[in-house]
């Protein structure tokens, strides 16, 4: 795909929202620049969407917005009302998370927030 076309797919795609979802388009080589990392989120959330929990996220940590992606959700283990919510961040996003030292703000809740299996903490690389 040559680039004028990849822009405009990118913009198209960057519209698209299906229940709290947003959709993102990379272009090649773009997806490795975000960092993944994982939160486990309390049975209480049940109730909150994946993707609002990342607009949450965003909003009540004072993180900049359209540079957290929602990866993925699942349970913890089949049947759990417990869910691992799998999220890329940019490094501007990560060196804000560390700032908090690993920690962010979803309503009510402090959530831990790991990388590898490794809390995120302010002196972590």
């Amino acid at each position: 795909m040559d680039k004028e076309s990849q822009a405009i797919t990118q913009e198209i795609v960057r519209w698209i929202t299906v229940t709290d979802n947003v959709y993102r388009a990379w272009a090649k080589g773009d997806k490795d620049k975000n960092t993944n990392l994982t939160l486990k989120l309390p049975s209480t959330m049940t109730s909150i969407s994946s993707g609002k929990v990342v607009q949450i996220i965003s909003l009540m940590n004072k993180l900049p917005e359209g540079k957290i992606v929602l990866r993925g959700c699942k349970p913890v283990v089949q049947g759990s009302k417990e869910r691992i919510l799998q999220i890329g961040v940019e490094d501007e996003v990560l060196t804000q998370i560390k700032a908090l030292d690993g920690r962010v703000l979803v309503g009510a809740c402090c959530l831990n927030v790991f990388h590898l299996n490794r809390r995120v903490r302010q002196d972590s690389t």
